[in-house]
């Protein structure tokens, strides 16, 4: 509250220095509201302004809040660890500082304003030890703006918002505020220089652009994708498999090609069959029916056919499982 979005990314980005959490006194705690509000009250009785709209408390290395110290500090542990989990399940950061916010409608009679961040800061908070204060610093990822914003504005508004700088490094937030306020031009829609830390994530956003033909070479893009083709426009994939799954499965020869580095029942072997013969196959089961061990197992065939295999997963357990059994393994 009642900060100067320059100074902080000043501080924050380009000097790459950290920012504390200033608290209310106890008994001057304001009630959080849905909704921003551009003309928050100065939170604490300090000098005015100089002829710049800054104060001692815009240049500080404190960013004022609404909350009092304990429920400042409770709010900042909670987002802390939803961070890290964030990180060590998915490995990505959704923790950012929005700077500056667009009040917009979803059409011209509605009364409900939305507010969509334009700056988006990757973030992280730490602290030297347990009853230590948290601190704020750039992660030092790149800088974004709201792709979801900019993407929704274009398709149904046909607004189309400008781009940060190349050298986010050298951002000024009241310039870019400044032409995002001539590109939309509306006199209903408005810029808020407000500043708010949270999570935001555009993990699907980013998949929606991947399937965007403009953004890949001729040639190369998901339409070239025997398997996207077959998902997207229900085109046959391959032929039906030369495995019989009800058959007994020491009547398979090719499974005594198979090299079991970890112990596998009649149908993991079915499945390894499937992906050594190039096919593409989907594996289902419940949590403990074997699907770690038979990537496993997998794994380990192409290698000693002399292949690279790319293994990902949305969370970080499932990788550490398998790298778990590959070490066991000696592989």
């Amino acid at each position: 509250s009642d900060e100067l979005p320059d100074q902080v990314c000043q501080r924050l980005v380009i000097d790459k220095k950290p920012m504390r959490f200033l608290p209310l006194p106890e008994a001057e705690e304001e009630p959080l509201l849905p909704e921003l509000d551009n003309e928050a009250d100065t939170v604490l009785d300090q000098p005015e302004e100089d002829d710049n709209g800054r104060a001692d408390r815009h240049t500080d290395s404190w960013l004022q809040t609404k909350l009092t110290s304990t429920r400042l500090q409770t709010r900042l542990l909670r987002m802390h660890s939803e961070a890290q989990v964030a990180i060590e399940e998915q490995g990505i950061n959704i923790l950012h500082l929005a700077v500056g916010f667009l009040k917009w409608y979803e059409h011209n009679s509605s009364d409900a304003p939305r507010y969509a961040p334009l700056i988006l800061i990757p973030a992280r908070l730490s602290r030297r030890s347990a009853t230590s204060k948290f601190c704020l610093n750039w992660s030092e990822e790149e800088i974004e703006t709201n792709e979801s914003l900019v993407v929704k504005l274009q398709k149904e508004f046909g607004v189309q918002l400008p781009r940060l700088p190349e050298d986010t490094e050298t951002l000024v937030p009241s310039e870019y505020s400044e032409q995002v306020r001539r590109a939309i031009g509306d006199a209903r829609w408005e810029v808020v220089d407000d500043i708010a830390l949270g999570f935001f994530a555009f993990g699907k956003l980013r998949l929606w652009k991947d399937l965007d033909p403009q953004v890949w070479a001729p040639g190369t893009g998901p339409e070239n994708s025997d398997i996207v083709r077959s998902i997207l426009l229900a085109q046959p994939l391959q032929t039906p498999s030369p495995y019989d799954g009800n058959e007994f499965i020491d009547n398979q020869e090719a499974v005594n090609d198979l090299l079991l580095v970890k112990d596998a029942d009649s149908s993991q072997m079915l499945s390894m069959l499937e992906v050594m013969d190039e096919r593409s196959v989907v594996i289902q089961g419940p949590p403990g029916t074997g699907k770690s061990q038979t990537i496993t197992n997998i794994i380990a065939n192409a290698l000693a056919q002399g292949k690279s295999v790319l293994f990902v997963a949305e969370k970080m357990a499932a990788l550490e499982v398998v790298k778990r059994w590959l070490d066991h393994v000696g592989l």
